[in-house]
């Protein structure tokens, strides 16, 4: 029943949103979303002849708008995290604080856990250094009681190089690898 309110909800915006004037991704890509358990539709509006892409996800019918330009300056974060024996369940419990208080981030591109095993990832992403700031500061405590069940085995942080330098000193404590974007496909 919630899948088929997601879905209608994102249909009923994109029909509002082409009578404005504004043109839907294709629907192969927003068909690739929904498989995934995401609605997602990409949009773009030409304001006086220029095009200006957007990005709109939709998550348990919340609206998060981000021009191109936020998600080029995004930086993600991926700690890996090597739980200790029969603490599975407390730190699965523990990644439900740290989505509860990542959900209210305005900056937060996406946030989700991986579990193999014993060993626990967590993908997420930000626009800019300031929003990576932020939400270490919002998961102080939940990144303090992670560490109370598990052990931090790596941390990388991929993201434009002005955007990495501004990261290096306040994370030093946490050895993170910087790895600096060079090219990719943004669509």
């Amino acid at each position: 029943m919630a899948r088929k309110i997601k879905i209608e909800f994102r249909l009923g915006f994109t029909d509002r949103v082409r009578m404005r004037g504004l043109t839907p991704c294709p629907p192969y890509l927003a068909d690739r979303a929904n498989h995934q358990g995401h609605d997602l539709t990409l949009f773009s509006v030409t304001i006086l002849n220029f095009l200006i892409p957007f990005s709109v996800l939709v998550l348990n019918s919340q609206l998060s708008i981000h021009h191109m330009s936020q998600l080029s300056q995004s930086v993600s974060i991926h700690p890996y995290f090597k739980v200790k024996p029969g603490k599975l369940d407390a730190f699965k419990e523990t990644m439900k604080e740290f989505v509860a208080r990542t959900a209210t981030e305005d900056t937060c591109l996406y946030y989700d856990f991986s579990v193999c095993g014993d060993q626990v990832s967590c993908r997420e992403s930000y626009i800019g250094a300031a929003g990576v700031l932020r939400h270490l500061e919002n998961v102080g405590s939940c990144i303090e009681e992670a560490l109370t069940l598990s052990e931090l085995c790596r941390i990388e942080i991929h993201g434009p190089a002005a955007e990495l330098d501004q990261l290096r000193v306040p994370l030093a404590d946490l050895n993170p690898e910087f790895y600096e974007h060079v090219t990719g496909v943004a669509k």
